[in-house]
This record gives structure tokens, sequence and C-alpha cells, in this order.
């Protein structure tokens, strides 16, 4: 038995402690070996799950699961690029506002072009 804890992977062996408890004994633990997944750099589980999200190892399915869109619409309005009204939702798109000659402003969305009168 001493052989097969030696054959384990050293990030293994030095973390045998705690993980030795999920199985039934040290053969069943290095038998299960090949089945244990280090997260380098990762401290915590929503570490692995932002890994996991970055990585693009996450379902759409578990995605909307988890998605909290009541919490991230209330972001989207804290923001102020989103404006709710009788007809819908608007997103206010970034736009760049040049100053005109004619006093005038001239707002560039993509496709869109609008010149409102200054006040």
């Amino acid at each position: 038995m001493c052989e097969m804890v030696e054959d384990l992977p050293d990030y293994i062996r030095d973390n045998m402690g705690s993980l030795l408890s999920y199985y039934s004994g040290v053969e069943d633990f290095c038998e299960h070996a090949d089945d244990i997944i280090l997260w380098s750099g990762c401290d915590t589980t929503a570490d692995v799950a932002e890994q996991m999200l970055d990585e693009g190892l996450i379902s759409d399915e578990t995605l909307r699961r988890y998605f909290d869109s009541v919490q991230y619409g209330r972001d989207l309005s804290m923001e102020g690029d989103f404006v709710e009204t009788k007809d819908g939702v608007f997103e206010l798109v970034e736009m760049r506002v040049f100053e005109k000659r004619d006093k005038t402003r001239e707002m560039e969305q993509p496709g869109v072009w609008f010149t409102p009168p200054i006040e």
C-alpha cells in the first residue's frame, strides 16, 4: 500500500489528509487518483466557478439556472444605460458628441445620425 501512495503525484500526496475522507480507504483513494483534478490558482470553489466560466466549461442550461436576472437587471438600471418606458426598455449606447460650428451637436450611434438643437 505504501508503494501505491508513493506513486501518487506530489500535489495529491501532499493533500491526502484533506482528500482521503471522501474515499472508503487508502486503496480506493489511490485507485481513483486519476479522477482527482487540481484547479491551479483557485483558493475557493468560487474561484473554480469563475475559471469554469472563463474557460467556457459551464453549459447554457447551468448558467440560466444560476443567473439572477432580477439582480442583474437592477445593476443595469443603476448603471444608467437602460431606461424603462411605457413602450419598452431602451439601451443608451455610448455616443460620441461633436460640437459643430452652427451650435448643434451631432451624436453618432451605430447606423444612426441624430442632430438635436442645443438649448
